[in-house]
């Protein structure tokens, strides 16, 4: 490969995702990078300069996102990430150039960096969303009677190969790097010729480019529009306008192989669009200024309105405003005005102050908001409520409410990082490790424990499962859980793979680490 590439930029990158965007991170395949980080770079450059890389099958979870819907999150392995960045990180500078134009004023997501040198892509994503509210209201302010909104069905998994090439090509991008992105979503597709990874900077960059025509037109259209990844809300001065909007937007869609959510596509008068686009966020500013109302002391305070507001632990004052918002929006709250910004910021705050009002709440929300058991967790361990939660937990996943898989994974990544176990929890891992109906990055996670917490039959089992690995990362974790199998008998099956590839190298080897 001729074209300049930066594998290092580009893994800075994929760490960043790792931890905030990736839907799955698989079980020891950062630990088995970072036994030799820049070997493993330097390989992948090799490859890439050799035109000797072949991308991995990408796998799906399917990851709730709230009434009953799921939304498909790639699974790609960390050679494929840093690969598929690196690619469209050497056609950045093109890829700015032309999309520059609607950052800040059209485009509102993932906005870029005015500084073309910068080692990361986006810009602060907080400020992009707030932006897009605060510009919608002010449209209205100055006058636009009419609000046309509305979002795209399934926009990253219909994103057509074709012609998002096209694009490339025709911003000039190097034809090696187009071939080559060719060649990972050809790998990586769910349908034959449609589909980017979710979960990626590097998608959410392609995606931008593959709208880029639609704003473009939009605006020679005469119309004033914003929008958010997927979400458009376009201005209008009449409901007639507002309707040729629609069915512009419609056409144009078309063209590039979409369609708008018909369900959520609507044309609203002003004064009943302010406050729907105004939300949450008015909600929030209410109790934030009574929060800063409480401070002790201010001093210079930066934000008038932000979702993060104060980041320190919430005093006396602060915390009882906190919990009765909570009370009065969500535990003595009818679920349908259940608010997810709402709920972030509030669990947020409770979090902060290791508050455990919310507690009962969050448990049963697991089964109501299956989309927010990240979040759910992540308080209930701030909360130093871990080993309370413990038995609740492993009721659930065991009860036939708890369908999704990607949830359960979640849990048992949870319980695993809290060094929680327990027989029922060890039990139910044995059921889901060597059942082939089950995800391959869940039955993974569920050896991983295994391999910390069952008995001696667990362990042979996991190396006999080995042999129905399908992937390089499945069987290198396989290796990893068996490091509390009996020295000769592990070290033994180890010298027989260790030279199947590197990874498998560094499986090995760390296992050995760990045991010495």
């Amino acid at each position: 490969m001729r074209s300049i590439i930066d594998v290092s930029k580009a893994f800075t990158i994929v760490k960043s995702d790792l931890h905030g965007m990736t839907f799955v991170n698989y079980p020891f395949e950062e630990e088995l990078v970072d036994l030799d980080q820049q070997l493993w770079l330097d390989q992948i450059t090799e490859k890439l300069q050799s035109d000797s890389y072949t991308p991995s099958v990408c796998d799906i979870a399917e990851v709730p996102k709230g009434k009953g819907a799921v939304r498909p999150g790639s699974i790609l392995t960390l050679e494929d990430q840093v690969v598929y960045t690196t690619l469209v990180d050497a056609i950045y500078g093109l890829l700015h150039k032309e999309l520059l134009w609607s950052q800040g004023s059209t485009d509102y997501s993932y906005r870029l960096n005015t500084e073309l040198g910068s080692k990361q892509w986006f810009r602060d994503q907080f400020n992009g969303w707030k932006d897009f509210k605060d510009n919608s209201v002010k449209r209205i302010d100055e006058g636009d009677a009419f609000v046309v909104i509305t979002d795209i069905t399934g926009f990253y998994e219909n994103i057509d190969h074709s012609l998002l090439l096209s694009d490339l090509r025709q911003i000039h991008s190097p034809d090696e790097i187009v071939n080559a992105i060719r060649s990972c979503l050809v790998k990586w597709a769910q349908l034959d010729t449609k589909g980017i990874p979710q979960g990626s900077s590097a998608s959410h960059l392609l995606a931008k480019l593959y709208l880029n025509p639609v704003d473009s037109e939009l605006k020679d259209l005469g119309y004033t529009h914003f929008r958010y990844v997927d979400d458009f809300r376009i201005f209008c001065s009449s409901i007639s306008e507002a309707k040729r909007a629609l069915i512009d937007l419609t056409a144009i869609l078309r063209k590039r192989g979409l369609n708008l959510q018909s369900a959520k596509s609507k044309i609203v008068r002003a004064d009943d669009a302010k406050p729907e686009i105004e939300g949450t966020a008015t909600l929030i500013d209410a109790v934030s200024k009574k929060i800063i109302s409480q401070l002790e002391f201010v001093a210079d305070y930066p934000y008038s309105s932000s979702i993060r507001i104060n980041t320190e632990k919430p005093n006396q004052k602060q915390l009882v405003t906190i919990v009765n918002a909570f009370n009065d929006f969500f535990a003595n709250a009818d679920d349908s005005s259940f608010d997810k910004s709402l709920f972030h910021y509030l669990l947020n705050k409770l979090g902060q102050a290791k508050d455990k009002s919310a507690f009962n709440y969050c448990l049963e929300q697991l089964e109501r908001h299956p989309e927010e058991t990240i979040d759910i967790l992540r308080y209930i361990e701030r909360a130093n409520m871990a080993k309370e939660a413990e038995d609740y937990l492993l009721k659930y996943i065991n009860s036939d409410i708890a369908v999704y898989d990607y949830q359960n994974y979640k849990i048992i990544e949870w319980f695993l990082v809290n060094k929680l176990h327990h027989d029922q929890l060890i039990n139910f891992a044995r059921a889901v490790a060597f059942d082939n109906n089950k995800p391959s990055y869940y039955r993974a996670i569920c050896k991983k424990l295994l391999g910390l917490h069952g008995n001696t039959a667990d362990l042979g089992r996991i190396k006999t499962s080995y042999n129905s690995a399908t992937t390089t990362v499945e069987s290198c974790a396989i290796l990893c859980s068996l490091k509390n199998m009996e020295t000769a008998r592990r070290n033994s099956f180890l010298s027989s793979v260790e030279n199947t590839s590197d990874f498998h190298k560094r499986a090995c080897k760390l296992v050995k680490q760990a045991v010495r």
